[in-house]
């Protein structure tokens, strides 16, 4: 049966499986030995969670072993319920069709089996499947209906549970952009493409098993820089049965580029030969894109960092400079304040004196006295001239000699 009608109570008639049908719903022929064969058949039964039950459908008195009724919830011992009382205990959403799938048995009359969940008295719920036939009178109408009845709450709890992982692993290959694929080492073959692996390669699950059937063909949407090494790892570690682990980049169909990690493990019997081995895709182009983003940024930054370091050395090495040309610029004004002072005052002297003494003085006296002030003006207009020259040379030299090396 398909995996959702067993999970939600659909119902199918045994024609469809006439073998297992008959052979579940075949009557219990008496037991060899009395009260031990008795004994045997409750023990099987109890060991395999499955009981016989019968139904008269005139009278709709229902019967059956001590386990077909402890599955049902119900104490053999006290007042047992006929068909209908059976059927109202199974859940709504499956009801109609049990209910349908057994008419259309006693109509056939033929061989059924039907799936579905059952309230017990308790209030639990249990997941049974009942398989039977009816039973006909000479004239090959239906008068009774003969069945065996499973407990399969504990199986049908573990396929919902590997169901609900599948789905969740299936959700997390989604998002993490993870597909994988399955290769049989008997068939040489691969034998299952998950869905995001085909969406990786553009292509659906079936193609990729058809195209693909060794994993060394993936090498052929492998770029050229990246396909010799693909090849040599999946050939080479399928040959020595070991793990790998690759990265590389493909060409999808469409034209796009794509970078792929990809990690293969195999699975081994407990011979320790190759039986499968497994191997898992995921897409990693976007989280490329975004690490070559990064790296670019942090190369910036760091263009960016080195920039400002040199910058603030040059800033550090014009500062100490400032700072010397203000010494020497001290020293300068020191300087030339001194080697001034000397002439001016004479300059002043004699200026004074003329000043004072103009009408004592000859006109010889002046202008002998008028002469020194002249030569003395000129001295110093030549002694600036020096200053002014040796304050250049010492700025350009970084240095400070006495202006009488000039």
């Amino acid at each position: 049966m398909e995996k959702a009608a067993l999970l939600h109570g659909s119902v199918a008639p045994a024609a469809h499986k006439p073998d297992r049908a008959a052979s579940l719903a075949a009557p219990v022929s008496p037991p060899a030995r009395g009260d031990d064969g008795a004994r045997r058949l409750r023990l099987a039964e109890s060991v395999g969670r499955m009981g016989h039950w019968h139904a008269d459908l005139a009278g709709g008195a229902l019967t059956g072993s001590p386990q077909a009724f402890s599955i049902l919830g119900v104490d053999p011992g006290g007042a047992l319920p006929d068909m209908q009382v059976l059927l109202n205990l199974v859940h709504p959403e499956d009801r109609a069709e049990i209910e349908q799938t057994i008419q259309e048995a006693v109509a056939g009359p033929a061989p059924f089996e039907v799936d579905g969940r059952i309230s017990r008295p308790d209030g639990s719920w249990r997941s049974i499947i009942c398989t039977g036939q009816p039973e006909t009178d000479a004239r090959g109408r239906a008068t009774a209906l003969f069945g065996v009845i499973s407990d399969v709450t504990e199986a049908f709890d573990a396929i919902r549970s590997i169901q609900d992982q599948n789905e969740m692993l299936g959700m997390a290959g989604d998002l993490a952009h993870l597909g994988h694929w399955v290769w049989n080492c008997d068939q040489d073959r691969l034998t299952f493409c998950s869905d995001e692996l085909g969406r990786i390669h553009e292509l659906a699950p079936g193609t990729v098993i058809r195209q693909f059937t060794h994993p060394a063909l993936f090498a052929v949407v492998v770029v050229t820089d990246d396909r010799d090494r693909y090849r040599a790892t999946v050939t080479e570690t399928l040959a020595r049965s070991q793990t790998y682990k690759i990265e590389y980049r493909i060409k999808t169909r469409s034209g796009a580029f794509k970078d792929i990690r990809e990690t293969g493990q195999p699975i081994l019997s407990r011979e320790g030969t190759l039986v499968r081995y497994i191997a898992t895709a995921q897409d990693v182009t976007e989280a490329k894109r975004r690490e070559n983003e990064l790296r670019e940024a942090r190369r910036q930054v760091e263009e960016q960092a080195e920039a400002l370091r040199r910058s603030e050395q040059e800033l550090e090495r014009k500062t100490a400079e400032l700072q010397r040309l203000n010494v020497h610029k001290a020293k300068l004004f020191s300087i030339i304040a001194h080697d001034l002072r000397i002439p001016f005052n004479s300059i002043i002297g004699f200026s004074d004196l003329l000043v004072a003494k103009a009408k004592d003085f000859s006109r010889g006296q002046t202008l002998s006295y008028a002469q020194i002030v002249r030569d003395s003006a000129v001295g110093v207009h030549e002694l600036l001239d020096n200053l002014l020259a040796w304050a250049a040379i010492q700025i350009r030299d970084g240095g400070l000699n006495s202006p009488r090396s000039i």
